[in-house]
């Protein structure tokens, strides 16, 4: 039992520790983000650089994905487990 409980400490700190983590993450990567679009509309049709731009600006909303399953995990599931006796007839 004290394992157990240890192990779901141990849980909720990780999880806190991604939200965090997440957190500070998210605000700068969103300014990357609005900095490198801005900066794509002012390449006037410049094939070679637009594709560079568009390489970071794809590599920038993976992270952020990344970022969001962080999130994701730090919320964690509130899936109840239960035990059902399937030869109990169902009234």
């Amino acid at each position: 039992m004290t394992q157990q409980l240890w192990q779901a400490s141990k849980l909720a700190t990780m999880g806190e520790l991604a939200a965090s983590v997440a957190h500070e993450l998210n605000n700068p990567l969103a300014t990357i983000l609005l900095r490198l679009e801005a900066l794509s509309g002012q390449l006037n049709g410049d094939q070679q650089k637009s594709e560079a731009l568009e390489i970071v600006i794809g590599e920038v909303e993976r992270m952020g994905s990344l970022v969001a399953g962080l999130l994701q995990f730090s919320r964690g599931g509130h899936q109840q487990i239960s035990s059902l006796d399937v030869r109990q007839e169902n009234r």
